[in-house]
């Protein structure tokens, strides 16, 4: 795995987005599956994150949605539009969600070198059914849903933690942004193939002070993303 390869793949990344809004009304979660608690659990000490490549300079963020009515509107975002997205400030983006309507939120990185968008997470939800207090949210009722990403590590936290869903729902994390030299020894070589092929993996945190927990998970090695099916909310690591 070579630098070159990583950014042979930007143009396949960029075709991703299109057969995304295609298909922005669609849950895949029928065969999901949430985190189980029996699966390895680590300190996060003990845990190799992903982190932003650092040869294609401060990475941006914009991020962009739809709902069965249109474009989603994102709460307190200045618009600020890049393309169809807008710029995401300080690092996190908010936005309604409602029980009973499909819909989906995409946050994209932007390399300040090559200023390419290309997608980073991807997250569906139609079902929420309980807050983290207790209380049940009703068919047509809204939860407030804030999204937050890591400007160094790939690293995503969804609050309200604890948001408890009926229908479990999607989320897609790609790494492409991500250093080729995983283990962090200065050279590209095998043993990071190694590890891509089969260490990497994904993992969720209740809380920021809490062990990390490894989550079952799709990985697609060629297109350097993984998918998983959330039955509540709390934070998620591409790490090895």
């Amino acid at each position: 795995m070579t630098r070159v390869t990583r950014k042979e793949q930007t143009m396949s990344k960029g075709l991703l987005r299109i057969s995304l809004l295609a298909g922005a009304l669609v849950l895949g979660c029928a065969e999901g599956t949430a985190p189980v608690a029996e699966l390895p659990q680590e300190p996060e000490n003990a845990l190799h994150f992903l982190s932003w490549d650092p040869a294609n300079g401060p990475v941006d963020f914009a991020a962009f949605g739809a709902t069965p009515y249109g474009p989603i509107d994102f709460v307190d975002q200045p618009l600020r539009a890049v393309g169809d997205s807008v710029l995401v400030d300080s690092y996190a983006v908010s936005f309604w969600a409602v029980r009973g309507e499909q819909r989906f939120i995409q946050i994209n990185y932007i390399d300040s070198l090559g200023a390419v968008e290309s997608p980073y997470v991807r997250f569906d939800v139609s079902d929420p059914v309980q807050r983290p207090n207790g209380s049940g949210i009703a068919v047509g009722d809204s939860v407030l849903i804030t999204v937050s990403v890591d400007p160094t590590d790939i690293v995503v936290r969804f609050e309200p933690s604890g948001l408890q869903f009926g229908n479990a729902s999607e989320l897609q994390m790609w790494y492409g942004g991500a250093s080729d030299d995983l283990n962090g020894d200065g050279s590209v070589d095998s043993t990071d193939a190694d590890i891509q092929q089969n260490q990497l993996g994904m993992w969720w945190q209740e809380q920021p002070i809490d062990p990390w927990d490894s989550i079952i998970a799709d990985h697609s090695i060629e297109l350097e993303w993984f998918r998983a099916w959330l039955e509540h909310f709390s934070g998620y690591a591409v790490s090895w």
